[in-house]
């Protein structure tokens, strides 16, 4: 058995003040509990507000944890420096990212001075390094069959699809749409998945103005929801702006248009 857990849901920025309280104010962070260890889509706040005060690392000192990088600016990466098990000798910590990119000097420089005052060699945990899979190829971590898909997004980013127990979860944090190369690729990737996590980021007015940003609309994340056949969509890294009355009528928007479509809302689980 395994539970899929939102725990992080804006892109960018923490959200702050209770009217974004109940989407979350936590960055980025996807989450898979296995029965041999976690599994977690990016590092953003999230991570640690899930993990630190964990009962395997709390009451034992131990946690065996991967952590998939889809790309590595600052609110999918922040996280990782304030979790409470990177400090644990007896932790284990598999970070995995993207080969084509110099992805463990990201990891490194931001563990470290001037940024951070322990550099990571000397946090403690065990770090495992991981390449993510290329085009094709697969991986498992923590029980997990973990396949990847590059998506476009300043910089380069990748999309991650997380197939266990018979369910597949893909998760596309920061997706820009519109790119001939890249969109039929991902369409492909997300064909027949039980759950598509995908980025929301602007409105469709707002869009314009951000063209080039990296991110994607509510209509964009339908319309790969619809031509790859999910079962449900949850539309995520929403505007810290963005209070969630603000969400809740995006929802409302984008269920007209595609029924089985959910915000992410911090906690909330997909179970197995």
């Amino acid at each position: 058995m395994h539970t899929f857990s939102i725990q992080g849901a804006r892109g960018s920025l923490l959200a702050g003040g209770p009217e974004c309280r109940r989407h979350g104010r936590n960055t980025t962070c996807m989450m898979l509990r296995t029965s041999t260890g976690v599994l977690a889509v990016d590092a953003g706040t999230g991570l640690a507000a899930a993990l630190n005060g964990h009962p395997e690392a709390e009451s034992s000192g131990v946690l065996n944890l991967a952590v998939l990088f889809t790309h590595f600016h600052l609110d999918h990466v922040v996280g990782l420096p304030l979790l409470r098990a990177l400090y644990l000798p007896t932790a284990t910590i598999q970070v995995t990212g993207d080969p084509r990119r110099d992805w463990q000097s990201a990891i490194r420089g931001l563990i470290g001075g001037p940024y951070w005052p322990v550099d990571l060699h000397k946090a403690g945990a065990t770090i495992v390094w991981q390449p993510a899979p290329q085009v094709s190829e697969t991986l498992t971590v923590q029980g997990v069959r973990v396949s990847a898909c590059p998506v476009w997004h300043p910089q380069g980013c990748l999309a991650y699809r997380l197939e266990v127990d018979g369910r597949t979860y893909v998760v596309a944090t920061d997706r820009e749409i519109g790119h001939p190369e890249l969109d039929p690729l991902f369409i492909d990737f997300c064909r027949g998945a039980d759950v598509l996590v995908h980025d929301a980021h602007y409105l469709p007015e707002e869009y314009p103005r951000f063209q080039g940003w990296g991110h994607s609309t509510f209509q964009g994340a339908v319309a790969v929801a619809r031509e790859a056949g999910v079962g449900r969509l949850v539309l995520t890294h929403h505007d810290a702006r963005r209070t969630d009355e603000d969400i809740d009528r995006l929802l409302d928007r984008a269920r007209k248009i595609f029924p089985d479509t959910d915000a992410a809302v911090e906690g909330a689980s997909f179970g197995a």
